[in-house]
């Protein structure tokens, strides 16, 4: 089969200089479903525009048989006041702008005007353009769009309608390889297990996701960007996994033979030179000076080269040593002492006569850690801001005892611009503990001196977890934690989770978050 080809590709950005890739050699064949996976800022994102020619490499080059489709989260941010199937054609190819210059020319009716309408009219049946609107419309229906949704206007559509029609329009087009870039983002569980249903039926993508499950629904080959190197493997994530964690098992324990061996080799080496001084000693203390020279310099040289020896040994040895990617535990206490937290007695509550919120009950206890479930618009934003008292009930009650403290993280970060060194003295936090926890969870960089808004939106999140996790609370709220967090650090939010238990109420997408961290579920 026909593959993207990377050939000894080099890649760096310039202001300020970070190098991306070195000698990068890839082979993707066109037919696999890919996920790809890394920490932030490893290079999903340059990788995919390589391939689509949005960048070009330092070095190398890189080859793609087929045209190329790239979906990003900020095409779904996208206000057009278009309907939507018209965004939906633009988003693949330039068929309504060859549409408006072969009216042109057919009206114009000259011989030359009628020459290069003919040119065109091939190229546009070549691209599909005759049958691309329907071909759209069968693949939205495949995600459960509604012809109607099409005729709407594309800012009045949903996060997930938009990211559903855009990723039908790719599929629309034949025999092209689709880059997808966080299309999970603004979908829903359910709407997620559609997609990945969707895409497991289909060929020739990418994905980037770090949602686990979406990609073990969907994927069939996995790309991940480690520490020092790229690799493939024939598999999901699941699939992935399970190979990478005994790959590192093995390697350990190479790197404790190997360092046995090292400081054994070293050991010899001190004895040698050791033996080496004692001989000269010796040698030195006999009467016959010339005699004493030549003795002392054979010596030394056959020392030296043992020595040598030894020494290259050692070298070849510590290049065998692997240079793991650091795994730092997250760690935080929990002090809650009060049992009873939280109780929730029928509460209602709606919007414009519009019920969200039905008559619930719930109590929180400590250790309890609720997951809040449902569809996009059921109501979970909603009923987190009833808790928290931003909203009133229109019946029932809410109630928490008066020294009970609530730390909550919302979708969009509460720190979003100033300097973090100055947040953090305001809000009390230890500067040690909060680099720590945001270590854990990989930012790298000493981020104390930035502003807040120059930051990315994954060192964004992590920045307010940490807060919420450091700040003195009985009662944590996530309103979708793991937005723009990297699969390192959702699994190891995990662990801190189920290691130390803190009473939580969290909003989540990510299937396999949910299923380690919660205690309870409430489904709206």
């Amino acid at each position: 089969m026909s593959s993207i080809i990377f050939n000894s590709v080099s890649f760096h950005y310039t202001t300020p200089f970070r190098e991306i890739f070195k000698d990068l050699n890839l082979e993707i064949d066109i037919s696999w479903k890919c996920g790809l996976i890394g920490r932030n800022g490893k290079g999903k994102s340059t990788l995919f525009k390589l391939i689509h020619k949005e960048l070009s490499p330092t070095a190398g080059f890189v080859k793609s048989p087929v045209k190329t489709f790239y979906f990003s989260s900020s095409n779904v941010k996208r206000d057009d006041e278009k309907i939507a199937k018209d965004v939906a054609v633009d988003f693949i190819g330039e068929y309504r702008e060859i549409e408006r210059e072969m009216e042109h020319l057919t009206k114009k009716g000259d011989e030359k005007s009628t020459e290069k309408a003919e040119e065109l009219r091939d190229e546009y049946e070549r691209e599909g353009g005759y049958y691309i609107r329907s071909a759209i419309i069968k693949e939205a229906s495949k995600l459960n769009l509604d012809e109607d949704i099409l005729e709407q206007q594309f800012s009045t559509l949903s996060g997930g309608e938009k990211t559903k029609l855009l990723i039908a329009a790719m599929f629309a087009y034949d025999n092209g390889f689709m880059l997808l870039d966080e299309p999970t983002n603004h979908l829903d569980i359910d709407s997620r297990e559609f997609v990945a249903d969707y895409l497991s039926k289909k060929r020739g993508f990418i994905v980037v996701s770090h949602d686990r499950y979406f990609l073990d629904l969907c994927t069939d080959h996995t790309i991940s960007m480690n520490k020092e190197n790229i690799e493939m493997i024939k598999g999901n994530y699941t699939s992935w996994r399970n190979q990478h964690e005994n790959k590192i098992y093995s390697e350990m324990q190479m790197n404790e033979n190997l360092s046995r061996e090292i400081k054994s080799l070293k050991r010899a080496a001190d004895e040698r030179r050791s033996w080496a001084d004692s001989k000269e000693d010796e040698v030195s203390s006999a009467g016959d000076r010339g005699y004493v020279s030549h003795m002392s310099a054979k010596l030394m040289k056959r020392a030296l080269n043992i020595e040598r020896r030894m020494n290259d040994n050692i070298t070849k040895k510590e290049r065998l040593l692997k240079d793991f990617e650091k795994t730092r535990e997250l760690k935080v206490s929990n002090k809650d002492n009060i049992e009873k937290i939280l109780s929730v007695e029928k509460v209602t509550f709606g919007y414009d006569e519009k019920k969200i919120i039905d008559d619930i009950s719930f109590t929180v206890r400590k250790g309890d850690r609720i997951a809040l479930i449902g569809r996009n618009g059921s109501g979970k934003t909603t009923l987190i801001k009833l808790i928290l008292g931003e909203l009133p009930c229109e019946a029932g009650k809410i109630y928490m005892p008066s020294r009970a403290k609530v730390s909550y993280s919302s979708q969009e970060p509460k720190w979003r611009e100033g300097r973090l060194e100055e947040r953090i003295k305001e809000a009390k936090i230890d500067r040690v503990k909060f680099s720590q926890i945001t270590g854990s969870m990989g930012i790298e960089r000493n981020i104390f001196a930035f502003d807040i808004k120059d930051l990315s939106d994954g060192e964004r999140k992590k920045i307010d977890l940490a807060r919420t996790l450091l700040e003195p609370s009985n009662l944590i709220i996530w309103d979708e934690p793991l937005n723009y967090l990297d699969v390192p650090s959702r699994e190891m939010l995990e662990r801190m989770v189920v290691k130390y238990e803190p009473t939580m109420i969290f909003v989540e997408h990510d299937r396999y978050f949910i299923e380690q961290c919660k205690t309870k579920t409430i489904e709206l």
